[in-house]
């Protein structure tokens, strides 16, 4: 992914104005394990369950940065199902880009921070907690920058509707991360020839 996305960007076809970044669960290709079940007893010992009980489900997280304007994927990394969006974060950020745009899940002072020390524009929405509650610019800004983050949205449901990637195909987490880079080097590849065409 890292050669295409170099010869792409010699085309000109990187826009770098901004990195849309955000994560989606990916099933695993093995049953649920039951409660209480050993980690050596399953089938798949890379997959865990991920920590949103409005959505269980046992199996990874995939964690993407694509270019806004063309919508190519800079980068894609694939995670335990447990692991928090903010881990990879940092990692996704490109340096090259003028601004990030994420949604609520990568909200905090220290992204924020360091955002700025990079020279690069926050673009990530705000949560809205009891403490400290959102007021109606607060509001204002998020639609504006949901707005913005919707392309990533569209790269997921490509990656799970075009290319079966609801559920992962192999059973540990280095086969299925292979798995996905070649996914969005197909996707780069073909998202390349609508840009020149």
């Amino acid at each position: 992914l890292v050669e295409l996305n170099r010869q792409l960007d010699a085309k000109g076809l990187m826009v770098k104005t901004g990195t849309l970044i955000d994560a989606s669960l990916v099933e695993a290709d093995c049953r649920r394990p039951r409660k209480g079940e050993p980690v050596e007893g399953r089938s798949d010992r890379d997959a865990s369950r991920n920590a949103m009980p409005e959505k269980p489900l046992f199996g990874y997280k995939m964690h993407l940065a694509v270019d806004q304007g063309s919508g190519l994927v800079r980068q894609a990394m694939l995670t335990p199902g447990h692991v928090s969006d903010k881990v990879p974060f940092l990692d996704l950020v490109q340096g090259d880009e003028e601004a990030v745009y994420a949604d609520r899940g990568y909200d905090g002072w220290w992204y924020r921070q360091e955002l700025a020390a990079r020279g690069i524009v926050d673009g990530i929405m705000a949560g809205n907690y009891r403490q400290r509650p959102l007021d109606a610019a607060g509001h204002a800004r998020n639609r504006a920058l949901a707005a913005l983050r919707r392309p990533v949205e569209h790269t997921f449901g490509v990656l799970k509707r075009w290319y079966g990637y609801g559920r992962v195909r192999y059973r540990t987490l280095v086969r299925n991360a292979l798995q996905l880079q070649l996914l969005a080097l197909a996707l780069n590849l073909r998202r390349a020839l609508v840009l020149t065409g």
